[in-house]
């Protein structure tokens, strides 16, 4: 976090700015070593996980500034990137929220937008064909060598990820803060969604990067992680697709985690040395073929 502040400080181009910090209850010191190296940043400290949503949704309510933006705590903002980011904005009025390219620690370019999640998009992952199609939904940590010209110019996009996010302030005004039903995942694509059912437009702008640690503290949690991706994704599909996607989205849920319950199950045995993520990845994709059945069988999300 602090490699994070720092960056924020050194690169915001004499750009006026105001930092907020919300701690989601962490214990290794976070708070005070932000309080001690950063005395003017507004520190809120929960004293439990609220999740991202509704984390996020305690700083905007109290932030100023006509431009809001995300950033997780574990990105390091590489210089020029804010003055990218509000140049997007000044280029057309319309345009309601950007995303920045966010790079991978070794430079590489990481995928930090796509289309809104269908039945399509889900069947590529369950079936693992992600890894050999160009899936229009951001999948793994590494860009389909067909996509990667994409990443090079500023264009129109249907949603951002959240670990960057600049949003304008008359865009909150309207469309109202992010679902907190969302505890991590898929309320950033909720929150695009609205934004362009209220006439705004949602932009990728490469000229601004900012470096993503990506998902190092929610890996230690594999079953977590699995079983709020899956409910996040099928809130998403909940909210702005018909009955009949819902279902389908479902049952490829539970296909690909019955073939990942397989897989990990065999692989417990063959390696023993992952034997404690086997077990919680198996945990995970029980709990998301559960959510899966349940999205079939029409129980709300």
């Amino acid at each position: 976090m602090l490699d994070c502040l720092r960056s924020v400080e050194e690169n915001h181009n004499a750009l006026p700015v105001e930092i907020w910090v919300v701690d989601n209850a962490s214990t290794d010191g976070s708070v005070a070593a932000v309080q001690s190296s950063f005395p003017e940043v507004h520190v809120i400290a929960n004293d439990t996980n609220l999740g991202f949503a509704r984390a996020n949704n305690q700083a905007l309510a109290q932030a100023g500034g006509d431009i809001l933006v995300l950033l997780n705590p574990d990105t390091v903002v590489r210089p020029g990137a804010f003055v990218a980011l509000e140049q997007a904005f000044e280029s057309d009025a319309t345009i309601g929220v950007v995303g920045p390219q966010l790079l991978n620690p070794d430079g590489s370019i990481q995928p930090s937008y796509g289309r809104f999640a269908s039945a399509w998009t889900e069947f590529l992952f369950q079936t693992f064909l992600y890894k050999v199609i160009p899936s229009p939904f951001p999948l793994g940590a590494v860009i389909h060598k067909l996509q990667r010209r994409q990443y090079n110019n500023i264009h129109e996009v249907d949603w951002v990820t959240g670990a960057c996010l600049a949003i304008r302030r008359e865009v909150i005004e309207r469309i109202g803060l992010m679902d907190e039903a969302f505890f991590m995942y898929g309320e950033d694509m909720e929150w695009c969604w609205r934004a362009r059912q209220a006439g705004y437009k949602v932009y990728f702008q490469p000229d601004a990067q900012v470096v993503h640690y990506s998902r190092q503290a929610s890996r230690r949690d594999y079953r977590a992680w699995i079983t709020r991706y899956t409910s996040g994704q099928l809130r998403f599909i909940s909210l702005t697709r018909p009955h009949k996607s819902k279902i389908l989205f479902g049952l490829w849920i539970c296909l690909g985690s019955l073939l990942r319950i397989v897989l990990w199950t065999g692989l417990k045995w063959l390696k023993p040395n992952q034997m404690d993520e086997a077990q919680q990845r198996i945990a995970g994709y029980s709990e998301a073929f559960i959510l899966g059945w349940q999205a079939v069988w029409g129980k709300p999300v």
